[in-house]
Protein backbone atom coordinates (compact mmCIF):
# COMPACT_ATOMS: atom_id res chain seq x y z
CA UNK A 1 0.00 0.00 0.00
CA UNK A 2 1.03 3.58 -0.41
CA UNK A 3 -0.32 6.95 0.55
CA UNK A 4 -3.15 7.76 -1.82
CA UNK A 5 -2.95 10.60 -4.31
CA UNK A 6 -4.27 13.68 -2.52
CA UNK A 7 -3.99 17.13 -4.09
CA UNK A 8 -4.25 18.64 -0.60
CA UNK A 9 -1.28 16.65 0.77
CA UNK A 10 1.99 18.55 1.08
CA UNK A 11 3.83 15.56 -0.38
CA UNK A 12 1.42 14.84 -3.23
CA UNK A 13 4.19 15.07 -5.86
CA UNK A 14 6.13 12.46 -3.90
CA UNK A 15 3.04 10.23 -3.71
CA UNK A 16 2.54 10.46 -7.47
CA UNK A 17 6.20 9.66 -8.08
CA UNK A 18 6.08 6.71 -5.69
CA UNK A 19 2.96 5.28 -7.33
CA UNK A 20 4.54 5.67 -10.77
CA UNK A 21 7.61 3.78 -9.51
CA UNK A 22 5.49 0.85 -8.30
CA UNK A 23 3.42 0.71 -11.48
CA UNK A 24 6.60 0.71 -13.58
CA UNK A 25 7.83 -2.25 -11.49
CA UNK A 26 4.89 -4.55 -12.25
CA UNK A 27 2.55 -3.59 -9.41
CA UNK A 28 -1.14 -3.29 -10.34
CA UNK A 29 -3.87 -1.01 -9.09
CA UNK A 30 -6.52 -2.98 -7.21
CA UNK A 31 -9.20 -0.34 -6.80
CA UNK A 32 -9.02 -0.88 -3.03
CA UNK A 33 -8.14 1.73 -0.45
CA UNK A 34 -7.80 1.52 3.31
CA UNK A 35 -7.72 4.03 6.12
CA UNK A 36 -5.05 3.51 8.75
CA UNK A 37 -4.62 5.93 11.65
CA UNK A 38 -6.36 8.68 9.70
CA UNK A 39 -4.33 8.24 6.51
CA UNK A 40 -5.84 6.84 3.31
CA UNK A 41 -3.70 4.27 1.52
CA UNK A 42 -4.08 2.78 -1.94
CA UNK A 43 -3.58 -0.98 -2.10
CA UNK A 44 -1.37 -2.22 -4.94
CA UNK A 45 -0.68 -5.84 -5.79
CA UNK A 46 1.75 -7.85 -7.89
CA UNK A 47 -1.11 -9.96 -9.24
CA UNK A 48 -3.77 -8.56 -11.54
CA UNK A 49 -6.56 -9.52 -9.14
CA UNK A 50 -6.26 -9.04 -5.41
CA UNK A 51 -7.87 -11.73 -3.28
CA UNK A 52 -9.46 -9.33 -0.82
CA UNK A 53 -10.20 -12.12 1.67
CA UNK A 54 -6.46 -12.92 1.84
CA UNK A 55 -5.63 -9.24 2.27
CA UNK A 56 -8.22 -8.87 5.03
CA UNK A 57 -6.77 -11.94 6.76
CA UNK A 58 -3.28 -10.42 6.60
CA UNK A 59 -4.49 -7.14 8.09
CA UNK A 60 -6.32 -9.01 10.84
CA UNK A 61 -3.15 -10.94 11.70
CA UNK A 62 -1.08 -7.74 11.81
CA UNK A 63 -3.51 -6.18 14.29
CA UNK A 64 -3.17 -9.02 16.80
Amino acid sequence: DLGGIDEQAKNNAQRISRKHFYLQNDFCETGYFMDYFGTRFEVLCLEEKLKISNFAYLLDRLNQ
